[in-house]
């Protein structure tokens, strides 16, 4: 188990809690906080290989009038990134977040781009259920946040005192957005659902069957392999040249799933 040196201990605890603006590899800028996001302020997240690679991804595969599924949008970083590509009237973000501090950015970070007429914001969970079900609010990092389900604790929570706290929140199906026409189905689904991946895809089986999505998958796990294959998808590594998955044992983190 990773286990985080001390002097980050320390460092993290020194830094203020200061607004700072950050930017996507593909454009557009965002806010954050330095103390709460704090993997922004270190470039974690621009650096990261994985994260690279989705941008790539979009760079490559998203057009001006795809519709793109932004499932764990946190405070909106990839809805940003992909609105750089998806210039079109006819293309859409829809972003999912259920987490309150999270959502109040990820909306001020749409208006802060100018991009209100690209996104639509909804403030649930996504599952395999429609109604009220229990989520861990991440106050550490922001970034972990997870239904109380799963009972995973994040790594980031195990060397401060603020725990997560439980509340409650909306949950959804990505088959009844699509099929009750919420919104036009997807061209593109991105998931980054901290350990509730393969539950996000249970609740849009009809979707895949019917629409054949691209899916990102930002947590790659068994039961999401097997899901992807029983409907049919080819699974790729994004961070090794999309390279064909054909056996679970190679799958790296972050996989794109596609029908074609």
């Amino acid at each position: 188990m990773y286990k985080t040196p001390i002097y980050k201990k320390y460092l993290y605890l020194l830094i203020p809690n200061l607004r700072m603006i950050g930017k996507t590899p593909l454009g557009g800028k965002f806010y954050y906080f330095a103390n709460t996001h704090k993997g922004f302020l270190f470039n974690r997240l621009m650096k990261a290989h994985h994260e690279m690679a989705i941008f790539q991804y979009y760079r490559k595969s998203l057009k001006e009038d795809s519709i793109m599924y932004d499932i764990g949008a946190n405070i909106g970083v990839h809805t940003i990134a992909a609105s750089q590509k998806i210039i079109n009237n006819k293309g859409k973000i829809i972003c999912f977040e259920p987490d309150p501090s999270n959502l109040k950015l990820l909306k001020e970070n749409i208006k802060f781009n100018e991009i209100e007429s690209l996104c639509e914001v909804v403030s649930s969970s996504v599952g395999n259920c429609i109604g009220k079900v229990n989520f861990q609010r991440d106050l550490v990092s922001g970034a972990t946040g997870n239904l109380s389900a799963l009972r995973e604790i994040s790594l980031q929570h195990q060397w401060t005192d603020r725990k997560a706290i439980e509340i409650t929140v909306d949950c959804i199906t990505i088959d009844f957005i699509v099929f009750e026409k919420k919104f036009l189905p997807p061209d593109v689904v991105k998931i980054d659902v901290e350990g509730a991946e393969s539950i996000v895809l249970e609740g849009m089986k009809k979707t895949m069957k019917e629409y054949h999505p691209d899916i990102v998958i930002d947590g790659m796990t068994e039961d999401c392999f097997s899901l992807l294959k029983y409907h049919g998808y080819n699974l790729y590594d994004l961070t090794s040249k999309m390279l064909k998955i054909n056996h679970f044992t190679d799958c790296n983190y972050t996989v794109l799933a596609s029908a074609n």
